[in-house]
């Protein structure tokens, strides 16, 4: 590996030259005399530590792919149909914002931003990538075509908040819709709110909803 390939895939993994200079137990100036010129070749030794790094990376990208996958019900990218216009139908991650919040991962948080961004270049930008917040309340909205609308908290082993009912044509409710109800029901404030679908159907949709404290 020269020091430009070098240089193009520590970018590509959101690891800065001190982060990976500590992990390779060399000094910052000597990733950057490798990276001057594409007539350096780094030690191999640096070198296969660095594609470790960038398999984790793959690896961790794929397994997220997989999992948003199974959530829409579909086997591969060529079945997902996301509407661009609507970003409440997309999948979501949560990626950290500072190296503290993933320090027991051993990786920055800047490798996780760089794993997120890889899956929503997958999906065609069709990704919402938000960062961990911290402290929330976390529920599920459930709602069936009959009109009978469930709020269940996700402590205490999926608890029955309530359950209402009939809700006029729930299946329809967007985004902001679904924050008014929660708001009512919880006596909280919307600017507090995140609604996200995660499943739908012609019979029902599951909403997932965080509460910031």
């Amino acid at each position: 590996m020269n020091g430009a390939e070098f240089c193009a895939v520590r970018e590509s993994l959101g690891l800065s030259k001190a982060w990976l200079a500590r992990r390779l137990q060399v000094s910052p100036e000597a990733i950057d005399s490798w990276e001057q010129t594409s007539s350096a070749q780094v030690p191999p030794a640096y070198a296969a530590d660095l594609s470790f790094i960038e398999a984790l990376a793959d690896a961790r990208a794929t397994d997220l792919l997989g999992q948003f996958l199974r959530d829409l019900g579909v086997d591969n990218l060529k079945d997902v149909v996301l509407d661009a216009s609507d970003p409440s139908v997309w999948p979501s991650t949560t990626v950290p914002g500072t190296d503290d919040e993933c320090e027991t991962s051993g990786l920055p948080a800047g490798f996780f931003r760089a794993c997120a961004y890889r899956v929503r270049r997958a999906l065609s930008g069709r990704l919402t990538i938000e960062y961990v917040q911290p402290a929330q309340d976390e529920y599920i909205l459930g709602a069936s075509a009959s009109g009978i609308v469930t709020l269940t908290s996700n402590a205490d082993g999926g608890r029955l908040v309530t359950k209402l009912g009939p809700v006029s044509d729930p299946l329809s409710m967007k985004s902001a819709g679904v924050k008014q109800l929660v708001a009512e029901i919880l006596d909280v404030d919307q600017c507090q709110i995140s609604a996200r679908r995660i499943r739908s159907s012609d019979t029902h949709v599951l909403w997932a909803i965080r509460i910031g404290r």
